[in-house]
């Protein structure tokens, strides 16, 4: 029999990496097939021919993801890899490490790697560290991650809900009177409907977000907020290493509060900005609610 091996007390590579998991299927097994540690080339195949040198095709196939979602079909959607060493983040489809590992001095390479062949088959993938995984406050089960994912699976839907709006409108579509210009401007709500109904049946942030608002209501008759950059990240945003920063100030008769969120990695700086502003709406609406006296229960 061989010596020196035993069974692992873990298949995961940190209490982090686990816990994560478990956040993960609270959140989204409703609704998608949630795998930890799937072989890269379970998610992406290697065409052929491939510009991949033979070092990369190893590597390619001896390398795994932390967790993938798939539809119930098993089809991937997206997948993420938590850096909880280096802490780092992706963006723009490259590996920003907040430490560098003298224990692994290969690890930004690989990491790129990752997002280089995710990104040559069009396929979401993220780097996300603590930051993004943390619960935004004791009172929400939301974090970060669930924002990008939420908002990542809102636009994946888009085009579905597109279709089925445009086969219900298809008569009118096909008969239309009026002139270009107001096709064009019909055509435009269309896809407008569908992005909000998409936002709202895959992202929790967004619908949490609705939720708070519809209380607010309820004791103003109105709302009346605004957004915009923080002061603090006028100047860094334009920097790959610092976070996108947007805050949110929500007026009520008892009067303003302002939130803010920073957003590290998501595929460009428009879609973080609009996670951002989600994430700050989230946080400036629940702390607004809570200034009444009969606040909505504030669990996710």
């Amino acid at each position: 029999m061989p010596r020196g091996c035993h069974v692992r007390s873990s298949v995961f590579g940190s209490a982090s990496e686990r816990l994560l998991y478990k956040a993960l299927q609270t959140r989204w097994s409703e609704h998608l097939n949630i795998y930890p540690c799937l072989p890269l080339t379970n998610i992406v195949s290697i065409d052929q021919p491939t510009s991949l040198s033979a070092t990369e095709i190893r590597f390619l196939r001896m390398t795994s993801i932390d967790y993938t979602l798939c539809d119930r079909s098993d089809r991937p959607i997206l997948s993420i890899e938590f850096d909880g060493l280096g802490e780092g983040f992706s963006r723009d489809g490259v590996y920003v490490p907040r430490y560098t590992l003298a224990k692994d001095p290969n690890r930004e390479w690989k990491l790129n790697f990752k997002l280089k062949v995710c990104e040559s088959a069009w396929y979401p993938m993220f780097i996300v560290s603590f930051e993004e995984a943390r619960q935004l406050g004791s009172e929400l089960s939301l974090s970060v991650l669930d924002g990008i994912i939420g908002h990542c699976l809102g636009g994946l839907h888009t085009q579905e809900r597109v279709n089925e709006l445009a086969d219900e409108q298809r008569e009118i579509l096909n008969n239309w009177g009026g002139d270009d210009s107001s096709l064009d401007e019909f055509v435009s709500d269309l896809i407008l409907e569908a992005e909000v109904a998409s936002q709202m049946a895959w992202n929790p942030v967004r619908r949490k977000i609705h939720e708070f608002q519809d209380v607010l209501m309820r004791h103003e008759g109105k709302l009346s907020w605004r957004e915009s950059t923080s002061p603090r990240a006028l100047v860094a945003q334009a920097s790959d290493e610092e976070p996108i920063a947007r805050q949110v100030t929500v007026t009520t008769s008892r009067g303003e509060v302002t939130e803010e969120a920073q957003i590290r990695t998501v595929p460009d700086w428009l879609t973080a900005s609009i996670v951002a502003d989600e994430i700050a709406q989230l946080l400036a609406f629940q702390k607004a609610v809570g200034l009444f006296d009969n606040p909505l229960s504030q669990t996710a």
